[in-house]
């Protein structure tokens, strides 16, 4: 090989991305995905399986070495794998016994079991005087609840528990065998002092969990461990490859970008929609609709939008439509409106599955409202791409309230980073364009998170000196810059201020 290779793994939503990337070039010469099912055996319930997740995994990995090694840069077909980086869905998490047996299915961030116990964690707050600690205001989703949750129903399982480990450190164990956690995982779970950057003390007299599952803490790019020898031959290496000890997906997806200090906000579309930015201060609190985590090396305020993609896939689902007839239904209503000045399409409510951003509140439900006798099915499309272009425009402007008054936005250089699965429709980025009013920095439709992953793992194996000199060295630029159209943010934000309260009945 010409340049030596980083690999980056992420644990997503839905499947495993793996990317092979050249160190010093940037390349991407192979890719590989696998897929895994979520069960949902109750409602409110998502669970996967983590055995699923590394199956995948190699999958992955397999098709990936395949492309590379087919690869003109390749040299014989042999790949020199320097370092290995993960990543993957945040608060979801599995416990493993004192034989680091798996003892129960995964909880998933999308699962809701746990609302109920909301008012009684809030209970555990206000009377630990945890608020400073935690920042974050309680979500089902975040590990504390359904841990709670565990404890009251399934206790045999969170008694056998000897660990509790995220996504990608599940697989990093497989990987290397080792036990650790960074903070950027760990802050997501509602055990973790924010300002401290630490685990919460007293876990078990606080909140009635035990704390001595918690794994030890350490920086994402550090080493977190080397490849098992058993797994040489399935990643085509001969000697011990360090593997980093990685990062939340965000994170991940912050540091492929180079979005490591504050002054740039970005937005991820994919199953979900994240809107982002850093922080160089841990502030005391964040407002309902938002959540803090730990960056690399700050903290990282961020609007979760629940249902993005998701609730597009149920809405072509529903209605045996594909994303060539949503577009087609977007472009069919803007341009009746423009000729006709008329169109009153109804409105879509995207809370499918309860929501964290804009609103908070696990019990939201969806519907289309102000239907008519005439409404066609165009509209019904068109809706309800506009109800999730609202829905992360409003978590946008909430992001945007807790930052500095120092981070510019909107003006050169400074443009709002866009990013993720949902940029491949060009409809979808121009809605949202228009909806926001201001020009979008539109990144290049790679796998940022699992590049965010092999750039740490490349910082991991000593390729760069710093976190800084990878993000350097590798970090993409915004590839083109889409602008509003003249006349559509004004007519999307009188819609969005009906569609938020009363709407008019004719």
């Amino acid at each position: 090989m010409t340049d030596r290779i980083l690999v980056g793994i992420d644990i997503g939503t839905s499947s495993v991305k793996v990317c092979l990337l050249q160190e010093k070039k940037g390349c991407v010469l192979g890719e590989g995905r696998g897929s895994y099912p979520t069960y949902s055996p109750r409602p409110g319930w998502a669970e996967q399986d983590p055995e699923a997740w590394w199956q995948a995994t190699l999958d992955a990995l397999g098709q990936a070495l395949q492309e590379a090694r087919s690869a003109p840069e390749s040299q014989d077909g042999i790949l020199e794998i320097e370092g290995i980086g993960v990543t993957g869905q945040m608060h979801s998490f599995v416990l493993l016994d004192r034989h680091h047996r798996i003892i129960r299915p995964a909880v998933t961030w999308m699962d809701s079991r746990a609302k109920g116990l909301i008012p009684e964690f809030h209970q555990m707050i206000n009377g630990g005087k945890l608020k400073g600690s935690l920042v974050n205001h309680p979500s089902p989703g975040l590990t504390a609840l359904p841990l709670l949750w565990l404890s009251r129903y399934e206790p045999d399982a969170l008694a056998r528990a000897s660990v509790l480990l995220s996504a990608k450190d599940f697989i990093r164990f497989r990987l290397t065998g080792g036990i650790a956690a960074d903070p950027t995982d760990g802050s997501a779970t509602l055990l973790f002092d924010l300002p401290r950057r630490g685990w919460l003390e007293d876990v078990d007299r606080l909140l009635g969990l035990p704390g001595d599952i918690l794994p030890s803490l350490q920086d994402s790019w550090t080493q977190g461990g080397v490849l098992r020898k058993e797994l040489f031959p399935v990643f085509g290496v001969t000697r011990a490859v360090p593997v980093a000890l990685g990062c939340g997906d965000q994170q991940a997806a912050a540091v492929a970008t180079g979005m490591i200090t504050p002054g740039v906000v970005q937005m991820m579309l994919g199953t979900g929609g994240q809107i982002s930015s850093p922080l160089d201060r841990c502030p005391r609190a964040i407002p309902s609709g938002l959540n803090l985590f730990c960056h690399h090396q700050n903290w990282l305020v961020q609007g979760s939008v629940q249902n993005a993609g998701s609730a597009l896939t149920w809405v072509q689902q529903v209605m045996k439509a594909s994303w060539q007839e949503i577009e087609q239904a977007v472009a069919q209503i803007r341009t009746g409106r423009r000729r006709r000045g008329d169109s009153s399409p109804p409105f879509f409510v995207p809370y499918l599955t309860g929501e964290r951003s804009p609103v908070t509140d696990p019990s939201a439900t969806g519907s289309w409202m102000l239907l008519r006798q005439s409404t066609s099915r165009e509209e019904l499309l068109y809706a309800a791409l506009e109800g999730v272009v609202f829905s992360l425009t409003e978590a946008l402007g909430k992001v945007r309230g807790v930052l500095p008054s120092s981070v510019a936005t909107g003006s050169d250089g400074d443009y709002v980073r866009l990013g993720g699965g949902g940029t491949r429709s060009e409809a979808y980025v121009q809605l949202l364009c228009d909806s926001v009013g201001e020009p979008l920095a539109i990144l290049p439709e790679l796998n940022s998170t699992a590049r965010g992953a092999a750039l740490l793992g490349g910082v991991a194996a000593g390729c760069y000196a710093s976190l800084e000199e990878g993000v350097r060295a590798l970090a993409i630029e915004p590839e083109r810059i889409v602008y509003p159209e003249t006349g559509e943010t004004d007519w999307l934000r009188e819609r969005r201020e009906i569609g938020k309260g009363n709407p008019p009945r004719s």
